[in-house]
Protein backbone atom coordinates (compact mmCIF):
# COMPACT_ATOMS: atom_id res chain seq x y z
CA UNK A 1 0.00 0.00 0.00
CA UNK A 2 1.91 3.25 -0.97
CA UNK A 3 2.08 5.88 1.68
CA UNK A 4 -0.49 8.16 -0.18
CA UNK A 5 -3.42 5.13 0.28
CA UNK A 6 -2.33 4.85 3.87
CA UNK A 7 -3.14 8.56 4.43
CA UNK A 8 -6.15 8.43 2.80
CA UNK A 9 -7.50 5.64 4.55
CA UNK A 10 -5.91 7.16 7.72
CA UNK A 11 -8.34 10.15 6.98
CA UNK A 12 -11.05 8.46 6.23
CA UNK A 13 -10.73 6.56 9.90
CA UNK A 14 -10.40 9.48 11.57
CA UNK A 15 -13.19 11.55 9.65
CA UNK A 16 -15.47 8.52 10.98
CA UNK A 17 -14.51 8.73 13.98
CA UNK A 18 -15.05 12.40 14.67
CA UNK A 19 -18.58 11.73 12.89
CA UNK A 20 -19.70 9.12 15.47
CA UNK A 21 -18.50 11.14 18.18
CA UNK A 22 -20.41 14.57 17.06
CA UNK A 23 -23.60 12.01 16.90
CA UNK A 24 -23.36 10.39 20.10
CA UNK A 25 -22.87 13.65 21.91
CA UNK A 26 -25.72 15.46 21.57
CA UNK A 27 -27.39 11.87 23.29
CA UNK A 28 -24.67 11.60 25.88
CA UNK A 29 -25.47 15.27 27.05
CA UNK A 30 -29.15 14.66 27.00
CA UNK A 31 -28.57 11.58 28.94
CA UNK A 32 -27.18 13.70 31.81
CA UNK A 33 -29.84 16.69 31.62
CA UNK A 34 -32.96 13.95 31.84
CA UNK A 35 -34.53 14.97 34.48
CA UNK A 36 -34.93 13.13 37.70
CA UNK A 37 -37.12 12.72 40.39
CA UNK A 38 -35.46 10.44 42.62
CA UNK A 39 -34.11 11.77 45.87
CA UNK A 40 -31.72 10.56 48.50
CA UNK A 41 -33.15 9.66 51.45
CA UNK A 42 -36.80 9.82 50.47
CA UNK A 43 -39.65 7.93 50.47
CA UNK A 44 -42.53 7.79 47.87
CA UNK A 45 -46.04 8.52 49.08
CA UNK A 46 -47.82 8.34 45.70
CA UNK A 47 -46.83 8.51 42.40
CA UNK A 48 -48.05 8.43 38.74
CA UNK A 49 -46.80 8.52 35.42
CA UNK A 50 -46.45 12.77 35.70
CA UNK A 51 -45.90 13.03 39.21
CA UNK A 52 -44.14 11.54 42.89
CA UNK A 53 -45.03 12.64 45.89
CA UNK A 54 -42.40 11.84 48.49
CA UNK A 55 -41.55 12.55 52.31
CA UNK A 56 -37.94 13.46 53.42
CA UNK A 57 -37.80 13.21 57.12
CA UNK A 58 -35.00 15.35 58.78
CA UNK A 59 -33.60 15.62 62.82
CA UNK A 60 -37.54 16.00 63.98
CA UNK A 61 -39.25 17.21 61.12
CA UNK A 62 -40.54 15.72 58.07
CA UNK A 63 -41.12 17.25 54.38
CA UNK A 64 -43.34 16.35 51.68
CA UNK A 65 -42.42 17.53 48.15
CA UNK A 66 -44.47 16.82 44.49
CA UNK A 67 -41.88 16.19 41.47
CA UNK A 68 -42.73 17.05 37.89
CA UNK A 69 -41.21 14.18 36.14
CA UNK A 70 -41.58 16.30 32.89
CA UNK A 71 -38.76 18.81 34.02
CA UNK A 72 -37.95 17.44 37.76
CA UNK A 73 -39.16 20.37 39.01
CA UNK A 74 -39.64 19.89 42.92
CA UNK A 75 -41.67 21.48 45.47
CA UNK A 76 -42.30 21.75 49.10
CA UNK A 77 -45.80 21.37 49.70
CA UNK A 78 -45.75 20.84 53.51
CA UNK A 79 -43.29 20.20 56.70
CA UNK A 80 -44.40 18.20 59.59
CA UNK A 81 -43.08 18.55 63.28
CA UNK A 82 -44.73 17.01 66.60
CA UNK A 83 -45.12 18.29 70.27
CA UNK A 84 -41.46 17.20 70.54
CA UNK A 85 -40.12 20.48 68.49
CA UNK A 86 -42.59 22.52 70.15
CA UNK A 87 -45.01 21.62 73.50
CA UNK A 88 -47.52 24.16 72.66
CA UNK A 89 -47.92 23.20 68.90
CA UNK A 90 -47.85 20.56 66.12
CA UNK A 91 -48.02 20.77 62.26
CA UNK A 92 -49.53 17.43 61.00
CA UNK A 93 -50.17 16.12 57.31
CA UNK A 94 -52.12 12.76 56.18
CA UNK A 95 -54.39 11.52 53.77
CA UNK A 96 -52.19 12.66 50.52
CA UNK A 97 -53.87 11.77 47.35
CA UNK A 98 -52.83 12.14 43.88
CA UNK A 99 -54.80 12.41 40.18
CA UNK A 100 -53.17 13.69 37.29
CA UNK A 101 -51.15 16.69 37.94
CA UNK A 102 -52.98 17.31 41.28
CA UNK A 103 -52.16 16.64 44.86
CA UNK A 104 -54.05 17.05 47.79
CA UNK A 105 -53.35 16.26 51.46
CA UNK A 106 -55.35 17.08 55.05
CA UNK A 107 -53.29 19.36 57.06
CA UNK A 108 -53.61 19.90 61.38
CA UNK A 109 -52.17 23.01 62.90
CA UNK A 110 -52.27 23.25 66.17
CA UNK A 111 -51.05 26.50 68.27
CA UNK A 112 -51.57 26.91 71.82
CA UNK A 113 -48.90 29.14 72.64
CA UNK A 114 -51.13 31.33 74.34
CA UNK A 115 -51.62 28.76 77.02
CA UNK A 116 -53.90 29.82 80.18
CA UNK A 117 -54.26 33.54 78.24
CA UNK A 118 -56.15 32.07 75.70
CA UNK A 119 -58.94 34.00 75.06
CA UNK A 120 -62.43 32.38 74.69
CA UNK A 121 -63.75 30.22 72.47
CA UNK A 122 -60.13 29.78 71.24
CA UNK A 123 -59.17 26.77 68.52
CA UNK A 124 -55.64 25.83 68.76
CA UNK A 125 -56.14 23.43 66.60
CA UNK A 126 -57.08 24.32 62.67
CA UNK A 127 -57.79 21.68 59.66
CA UNK A 128 -57.77 22.06 56.32
CA UNK A 129 -57.46 20.41 52.91
CA UNK A 130 -54.74 21.72 50.71
CA UNK A 131 -54.25 21.31 46.94
CA UNK A 132 -51.73 21.78 44.71
CA UNK A 133 -51.65 21.87 40.86
CA UNK A 134 -47.86 20.77 39.91
CA UNK A 135 -48.24 21.81 36.39
CA UNK A 136 -49.61 25.03 36.91
CA UNK A 137 -48.18 25.66 40.31
CA UNK A 138 -51.71 26.79 41.94
CA UNK A 139 -53.01 26.25 45.29
CA UNK A 140 -55.89 26.62 47.37
CA UNK A 141 -57.21 25.93 50.55
CA UNK A 142 -60.83 24.08 51.52
CA UNK A 143 -62.10 24.26 54.73
CA UNK A 144 -62.51 20.64 56.10
CA UNK A 145 -60.90 18.22 57.20
CA UNK A 146 -61.45 13.89 56.36
CA UNK A 147 -63.14 12.16 58.90
CA UNK A 148 -60.91 8.46 59.10
CA UNK A 149 -59.13 9.53 55.83
CA UNK A 150 -62.11 8.95 53.30
CA UNK A 151 -60.66 12.10 50.96
CA UNK A 152 -61.29 11.66 46.97
CA UNK A 153 -59.04 13.48 44.24
CA UNK A 154 -60.28 14.09 40.58
CA UNK A 155 -57.94 14.90 37.91
CA UNK A 156 -59.50 18.22 37.20
CA UNK A 157 -58.96 19.47 41.19
CA UNK A 158 -61.67 18.18 42.71
CA UNK A 159 -62.05 17.01 46.43
CA UNK A 160 -64.88 15.10 48.49
CA UNK A 161 -64.14 13.99 51.48
CA UNK A 162 -66.57 12.79 54.68
CA UNK A 163 -67.25 14.62 57.72
CA UNK A 164 -68.43 14.83 61.15
CA UNK A 165 -69.35 18.07 63.43
CA UNK A 166 -68.59 16.37 66.75
CA UNK A 167 -68.18 12.49 67.76
CA UNK A 168 -72.24 11.85 67.44
CA UNK A 169 -73.25 14.09 64.63
CA UNK A 170 -74.20 12.49 61.55
CA UNK A 171 -71.42 12.06 59.07
CA UNK A 172 -71.76 14.24 55.61
CA UNK A 173 -70.22 14.12 52.26
CA UNK A 174 -68.32 17.50 51.03
CA UNK A 175 -67.23 18.93 48.12
CA UNK A 176 -65.06 20.96 46.40
CA UNK A 177 -64.44 21.66 42.81
CA UNK A 178 -63.07 25.08 42.95
CA UNK A 179 -62.01 28.44 44.83
CA UNK A 180 -65.00 28.93 46.91
CA UNK A 181 -66.76 25.57 46.68
CA UNK A 182 -67.68 23.54 49.45
CA UNK A 183 -70.82 22.31 49.96
CA UNK A 184 -72.84 19.35 51.44
CA UNK A 185 -73.99 16.70 49.27
CA UNK A 186 -75.39 14.46 51.67
CA UNK A 187 -75.86 13.60 55.17
CA UNK A 188 -76.70 10.58 57.37
CA UNK A 189 -75.89 7.29 58.23
CA UNK A 190 -73.01 7.15 55.70
CA UNK A 191 -70.11 4.20 55.91
CA UNK A 192 -66.96 7.11 55.50
CA UNK A 193 -64.92 3.95 54.12
CA UNK A 194 -67.34 3.85 50.93
CA UNK A 195 -66.06 7.08 49.77
CA UNK A 196 -64.75 6.67 45.94
CA UNK A 197 -63.86 8.15 43.07
CA UNK A 198 -64.12 6.77 39.24
CA UNK A 199 -62.81 10.00 37.19
CA UNK A 200 -65.39 12.52 38.31
CA UNK A 201 -67.92 10.21 39.44
CA UNK A 202 -67.84 9.86 43.39
CA UNK A 203 -70.22 7.29 45.33
CA UNK A 204 -70.99 6.57 48.60
CA UNK A 205 -73.31 3.94 50.85
CA UNK A 206 -75.85 5.45 53.18
CA UNK A 207 -78.64 3.04 55.16
CA UNK A 208 -76.98 0.06 52.91
CA UNK A 209 -77.84 2.19 49.15
CA UNK A 210 -75.06 3.70 47.21
CA UNK A 211 -75.24 7.11 46.14
CA UNK A 212 -73.71 9.04 43.06
CA UNK A 213 -72.52 12.13 42.51
CA UNK A 214 -70.54 14.26 39.81
CA UNK A 215 -67.28 16.45 41.22
CA UNK A 216 -66.80 18.33 38.36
Amino acid sequence: MSVMARYLRLTLVIACAALIAAMCAPLAQAAKRAPSCSKAGSKTVVKNRLVRVYTVKRSSATGLYSCRRATGRRVRLATAFDENVDPYGAVLFNSVRLRGNYVAWATSVTDASCKASCPPGYQATKESIRLYNVRSRGRRTVDGYPLFRALVLSERGGVAWASRDGDTGPVEIRASARSGDNRMLDSGSIDPGSLAIEVTIISWTRDGLERFARLR
